[in-house]
Parts: structure tokens; C-alpha cells; sequence
């Protein structure tokens, strides 16, 4: 494999290693890595870790909300 960074799931805070799809090079068809295929319970844990943090979330302040939001936009960029 070439320089492709193994990829995880993030889910509740935790990264989990799973079997997944291969990632071909469309140049030649070799395989860069892996996409890692969420299992059943991957996504339960996913959507109960968000449920969690909206409880969170709806009781922080919309000022606080924008700083948080215009921090993420900044990383990304």
C-alpha cells in the first residue's frame, strides 16, 4: 500500500478498527487502503453518543455555539 493513512471509525469518543472496501488507485487499480464498513452495533453507539452530546449541546448558549462552530470552519480551512 502507498502513503494512504489507515482509516478508523471514531464512534463515542473511541477509534475501532473494522474489515472494510478496498481504495483503488484509478490510475492502475492497485489499492491505496481500506474504508472501514460501520457494523450494526458501531452505528447504535454512534447515534447514542449523539444523542448524548445534543443534551449538552442544547443547553450551551448560541454565543458559545458560534465560537465553537467558527473554530471547527477554522481548522477545516
Amino acid at each position: 500500500m502507498s502513503q494512504y493513512p489507515e482509516l478508523k471509525l471514531h464512534v463515542a469518543g473511541e477509534w475501532r478498527s473494522r474489515d472494510g472496501s478496498p481504495v483503488l488507485n484509478p490510475a492502475d487499480e492497485s489499492i491505496l487502503g481500506t474504508v472501514p464498513h460501520a457494523s450494526r452495533s458501531d452505528l447504535d453507539d454512534a447515534l447514542n453518543a449523539a444523542e448524548e452530546g445534543f443534551k449538552v449541546w442544547r443547553n450551551t448558549s448560541p454565543q458559545k455555539r458560534a465560537q465553537i462552530i467558527h473554530r471547527a470552519a477554522e481548522i477545516c480551512r
